[in-house]
């Protein structure tokens, strides 16, 4: 059992075709499974049929006659709730943000254009023993499956990478790494570059004065704005925990930069003991030792990734 998603053709009844938040909310109710914090929102209940959630359940082999859950299946759910750590984020899909009609007052127009429907897909990466569990969910469905006996931080590197550029559609960015001070830069990329040109271009010019300030090399200031104001297509955050309740901040992000590819932006302690922000290509030799700073550094507070 790798992968929960049996075709609907190889099943010999009319079972769902996918694993979804309707099982998963099942064997939670139902006492399989401690509650789900990070695939977001799962219905309070199942609302379906008992017996054909049943039925799905025992013909992809996660009960079995008895109603147990079946020793496979319960290692792969260790990598839910059991797990001995686990890298998780949300990858969220800008791109495809579209705006929701809303019926408001007049006086609250603005928050209405402000709403949109942006895709998220939630994923976790688990170490469960000497195994890597891979969980992704994308809508109402949930994919498990697993890479055994890989847990170096390559491992992980590649399994997220899998996940969030399944198709190796996007290739690394294809620039020197960027290094500028937190301290320059934490505040001002707080604020979302908008679809005004005077607002963005403000924004712009405070991130170029605060690091002429730090009396920056004028070459960074240009890739680091060049950077900051590109299209971001799609972004994830990576997060570690050791635990369902032990969950840090965002500490590092993964972004999707149109014509320039992936990158990883995170928070680095340099040699004079100062905080850096550092923007650089993302694969799998440079997002595995980001990865190691992320798992040791969980307890100290993270800026929130550019």
């Amino acid at each position: 059992m790798e992968i929960f998603t049996p075709s609907r053709q190889e099943s010999p009844v009319d079972f769902e075709p996918f694993f979804s938040t309707v099982h998963l909310a099942w064997l939670i109710e139902n006492g399989y499974l401690a509650e789900v914090l990070t695939l977001g929102h799962l219905p309070f209940q199942s609302g379906e049929d008992p017996e054909a959630i049943i039925h799905d359940l025992k013909y992809w082999g996660v009960l079995d006659d008895n109603l147990e859950i079946t020793k496979e299946a319960s290692h792969l759910f260790s990598g839910l709730t059991g797990f001995d750590e686990r890298w998780w984020g949300t990858l969220i899909l800008t791109n495809e943000r579209q705006p929701l009609s809303v019926d408001l007052p007049e006086d609250m127009m603005g928050i209405a254009e402000s709403i949109s429907d942006t895709p998220k897909v939630y994923w976790m990466v688990s170490r469960v023993d000497n195994d890597l569990v891979l969980i992704l969910r994308a809508g109402y469905n949930i994919s498990i499956s697993r890479y055994v006996n890989r847990t170096e931080y390559s491992d992980v590197a590649k399994a997220i990478l899998s996940i969030i550029n399944p198709n190796n559609e996007w290739n690394p960015a294809r620039f020197d790494p960027i290094r500028v001070p937190t301290a320059a830069v934490s505040k001002v990329t707080k604020f979302r570059l908008s679809e005004d040109p005077e607002l963005s271009q403000m924004v712009l010019d405070m991130v170029r004065k605060n690091l002429t300030s730090y009396h920056m090399n004028p070459k960074v200031i240009k890739n680091f704005v060049d950077f900051y104001s590109a299209d971001n297509l799609a972004m994830t955050t990576i997060s570690h925990s050791t635990s369902l309740t032990n969950i840090s901040d965002k500490a590092c992000a993964v972004s999707f930069i149109y014509n320039v590819g992936m990158v990883t932006t995170y928070e680095s302690i340099g040699s004079d003991g100062n905080s850096w922000t550092v923007v650089e290509p993302t694969d799998t030799h440079s997002l595995a030792p980001v990865l190691k700073l992320v798992k040791e550094s969980q307890h100290r507070e993270f800026m929130d990734p550019v």
